[in-house]
């Protein structure tokens, strides 16, 4: 007689055969004896579950990796094929999963757990899942900075200056002559209404201390800038290594927009190139970007960018942001600093699309607080839409960028019609050893309220600004906030020019920012102002140089 087999056997482990014997009887009445043998098996029930991976180690933000179930497995080693997988993580902060795909989020060690379940019960599997911090040991990590007790708010001096402007400028202040009083260097620009041509001139002016300045343009500059059109951002550092100052200068060329209510959509817009402005041995600056850039790019639209040592090797580099148009049509470039100041585009630093995504403000900002440069990407709502999310690239301390997914924040704080966020800002503002950012988000009407994101340290941000910095929107134009700490306490405050109505500085208060706006009578908020901060008498506080295109020029001496 064949074994009969018998599944669902509730208290078996294991699969066991069990004889029974029979007494037979026949048809005539006549008894015999006879047996069968009984298999006897366990039920499924799942006892083993094998996972691709038992221990993952990941790079933080947002690596990830695919686990997958291999088998699920009774107590004997069975195969069981109609088990039902769920999987959860205990701390979703430090890695997040869904159906076995694990995102990290931040530094620290989590445990997945995969159940296996049927009808008849349940078995888990463990991975467990590592998140380490990738960098590069020669970026030096940033220590939190030790900030004391905040000070009063700065008082001023009004002082008449010797200036002239006819427009807008693009200025840094540094003691060029070693005398212990900063100088500036600046390039003016005039918008010609009647002609729309926007002729951009530069001027290096050397401090007198007392409010005066000397004009040594052509001392310090004498083949003059003659590719200079328009620059919208400017940075000083040893671009080449010699010990002295340099300037980078990012321009758009032509651009009626803030004028005239154009944009380059409807005007034709050409671009214009990049300067590299170096010292030479003979003390003297010159633009050596034509001959410094790989490749050197005469129609770009550079709308943001800057500079910084992206890969920890010790020199500057360069970020070109574009905002291009039919006519500059140049990418975003990142120029690699070779260590004397000769540059070469690094093609591959960053995720394909990066080529061409509109930068209309950004920076460079060590989010993570591993000690190199990540991209901070501000994207233009009014023109691309509401929904335009600002993006982050960070950096792998090597100079390779990756685009993090998703909003970093919510966008909504000047609802729909927000975001023109030009000069976009980087600084620890709490000292909680997290970089934050400053945004001044200007509407397509030209209104402008500063918007401040907080670091939560997991590269997402929490718009703070009624809480810690509530501002009056100028009444037309905000553009360029500096991040300077005006009263020596060693926390940042913010002075934030206006094109139409009065200067304003907001004071680090510890907890937010207190406003102060320079009362009416004072003249400064006169329409076309533009502003350098620096030490212009030499007495180690900081002063606020005004240059006004209709009117004297006036310094701010810090009292």
């Amino acid at each position: 007689m064949w074994p009969i087999l018998l599944d669902h056997f509730t208290s078996l482990t294991e699969a066991v055969t069990l004889t029974f014997e029979l007494t037979v009887t026949d048809d005539d009445g006549s008894k015999g004896k006879d047996s069968i043998d009984v298999l006897v098996k366990p039920l499924p029930i799942p006892a083993i579950v094998n996972i691709s991976e038992q221990a993952v180690s990941l790079n933080r933000w947002e690596d990830q990796i695919q686990l997958s179930v291999t088998s699920v497995t009774d107590a004997q080693g069975n195969t069981i094929n109609n088990a039902d997988i769920t999987w959860e993580s205990n701390n979703t902060a430090i890695a997040s999963v869904d159906n076995g795909l694990i995102k990290s989020g931040k530094q620290g060690d989590a445990t997945i757990t995969v159940t296996a379940t049927n009808e008849y019960g349940s078995a888990t599997g463990e991975a467990v899942i590592s998140v380490k911090l990738q960098r590069n040991s020669a970026c030096k990590i940033p220590s939190k900075p030790n900030r004391g007790s905040v000070a009063a708010a700065t008082t001023y001096t009004e002082v008449e200056s010797n200036t002239r402007s006819q427009g807008f400028i693009r200025s840094y202040s540094i003691d060029l002559n070693h005398d212990g009083k900063d100088d500036m260097f600046w390039i003016d620009t005039f918008f010609n209404l009647n002609t729309l041509e926007q002729p951009s001139t530069p001027y290096i002016w050397l401090s007198q201390g007392d409010g005066n300045f000397t004009n040594a343009t052509d001392t310090y500059l004498p083949d003059g800038l003659t590719t200079a059109d328009m620059p919208r951002q400017l940075f000083s550092a040893d671009i080449d290594g010699d010990n002295d100052t340099d300037y980078v200068v990012l321009q758009t060329g032509y651009d009626p927009g803030g004028l005239l209510g154009l944009d380059c959509g409807n005007v034709e817009c050409p671009g214009a190139p990049n300067l590299l402005i170096t010292m030479g041995d003979d003390g003297k600056l010159r633009d050596t970007a034509p001959t410094s850039f790989t490749p050197y790019d005469t129609n770009g639209f550079t709308h943001a960018g800057g500079i910084a040592d992206v890969d920890c090797d010790g020199d500057i580099d360069i970020l070109e942001g574009q905002l291009p148009n039919e006519l500059a049509s140049a990418p975003n470039r990142l120029q690699i600093n070779n260590g004397n100041g000769k540059f070469t585009a690094d093609e591959n630093a960053f995720p394909a699309m990066f080529t061409n995504i509109g930068f209309y403000g950004g920076a460079f900002c060590d989010l993570d607080a591993d000690g190199d440069p990540d991209v901070y990407a501000g994207k233009n709502g009014v023109y691309e839409g509401a929904g335009a999310a600002d993006i982050i690239f960070t950096n792998d301390g090597f100079g390779k960028f990756r685009l993090l997914s998703g909003k970093r924040f919510d966008e909504s704080r000047l609802g729909a019609d927000n975001q023109l966020p030009a000069d976009t800002r980087c600084f620890d503002f709490d000292g909680d050893g997290l970089n934050d950012i400053l945004k001044p988000n200007e509407t397509s009407d030209l209104q402008v309220a500063f918007e401040l994101l907080h670091n939560n340290g997991d590269m997402t941000f929490t718009d703070v600004t009624d809480a810690m910095l509530q501002n009056t929107p100028p009444i037309q134009g905000g553009y360029r906030p500096f991040i300077v700490d005006l009263n020596n306490d060693s926390w940042p405050d913010i002075l934030a020019p206006g094109s139409g109505d009065y200067l304003r500085i907001y004071w680090n208060n510890g907890s937010g920012f207190t406003e102060f706006r320079f009362p009416p009578e004072t003249a400064i908020g006169t329409r076309g102002a533009s502003v350098t901060y620096g030490d212009f008498d030499g007495d180690n506080d900081i002063d606020i140089h005004i240059s006004r295109s209709e009117y004297k020029s006036i310094l701010l001496k810090a009292n």
